[in-house]
C-alpha cells in the first residue's frame, strides 16, 4: 500500500510536494482547485518535475462542485470541458489515475433517474476522453448511495471506483463502508481516509479525531486484498497529525494479519 497527501487548493503546490516527500509519503493527491492549484495557474512540466525530483507519484484529483448532473445542459457541457482540461494536464503530468465527484445538488422535486440520467451523460463523455489519453477515471462516493454507483457502473464499463471513507461516515449519503467496499471491490483503484463526526459535515481532521471507524475499514480493505494507493485527506492546521495519521495507518495496516 502506498500512502499520499493532498495538496491544499490555496497553498503552494510546489511546497506542497516537497513538505509531502520530507515527511515520508509516496504519492501526491494532485488536486486541481482554484485558488493555487488550478490548471490556469499551474506549468505541468514544472509539475512533474518536482515530482520526479522528490520522488514522488501522483494521483489526479478534481474540483468536487463541477455541476455535471445539472438538468441544464449548458452547464454540463462546461462542466465536462473543464474536467477535460484537467485531464489534458494530468496527461502531461504523469497522472494515470483521476477521480471525478458526482453531482446530486440538483433541487429534491428533481426525479432520481434524471440526477442519475444527467450524470450518466457527463461521466460517459469524460471517459472517452480519458481512455484516448490513457487515463483510468474513478468516481469517488459523495453524497452517493449505492444505488446510484451502481447505476454508473451498470452504465459505464470503464469506470473505476474512488472509496472515501469520511463520506460514508455523512448523511446523506450511505453510512455503511463494508457494505459498499465489498459490493465494488473489483472496481476499487483508490482510497481516501479522513475523519469527521457525522452528520453533514466533511471535517477532514486527523484520524481518531471523530467518529469514523477507519481501523475497521483497514481490515475490511485488507479483507478484499486491496493494496493500492490511499491519500490522507487531513487538512489540519497543525501538520503534525498528518504525520500522525499516517503513522497510525501504517501500524495498524502492519498489525492486522
Amino acid at each position: 500500500m502506498k500512502l499520499g497527501i493532498m495538496n491544499h487548493p490555496a497553498e503552494n503546490v510546489f511546497s506542497e510536494i516537497k513538505w509531502a516527500a520530507e515527511n515520508g509519503f509516496d504519492f501526491l493527491d494532485l488536486t486541481l482547485e482554484p485558488p493555487s492549484a488550478y490548471v490556469d495557474k499551474l506549468n505541468p512540466k514544472e509539475i512533474k518535475d518536482a515530482l520526479a525530483k522528490f520522488k514522488l507519484g501522483v494521483v489526479g484529483h478534481t474540483a468536487y462542485y463541477f455541476p455535471i448532473g445539472s438538468p441544464i445542459a449548458a452547464l454540463r457541457d462546461a462542466s465536462v470541458n473543464e474536467i477535460i482540461k484537467c485531464l489534458e494536464f494530468f496527461k502531461q503530468v504523469g497522472g494515470k489515475i483521476v477521480n471525478i465527484h458526482p453531482d446530486f445538488n440538483q433541487p429534491g422535486f428533481f426525479p432520481q433517474e434524471d440526477k442519475i440520467k444527467f450524470n450518466i451523460q457527463s461521466l460517459s463523455k469524460i471517459v472517452d476522453a480519458a481512455k484516448k489519453m490513457g487515463i483510468a477515471i474513478m468516481v469517488e462516493n459523495l453524497n452517493s448511495r449505492t444505488y446510484e454507483l451502481n447505476e454508473f457502473f451498470m452504465a459505464i464499463p470503464e469506470l473505476k471506483f474512488h472509496f472515501d471513507l469520511g463520506h460514508a461516515n455523512l448523511k446523506p449519503g450511505e453510512c455503511d463502508f463494508e457494505k459498499i467496499l465489498k459490493k465494488f471491490s473489483e472496481r476499487l483503484v483508490h482510497v481516501h481516509f479522513s475523519d469527521n463526526k457525522g452528520g453533514y459535515n466533511d471535517l477532514h481532521i486527523p484520524l481518531g479525531t471523530g467518529t469514523v471507524e477507519w481501523k475497521e475499514a483497514i481490515a475490511t480493505l485488507k479483507e478484499i486484498d486491496y493494496n493500492g494507493t490511499l491519500t490522507l485527506e487531513v487538512f489540519s492546521h497543525d501538520r503534525d497529525y498528518l504525520v500522525l495519521s499516517k503513522e497510525k495507518v501504517k501500524n495498524y495496516w502492519l498489525d492486522l494479519k
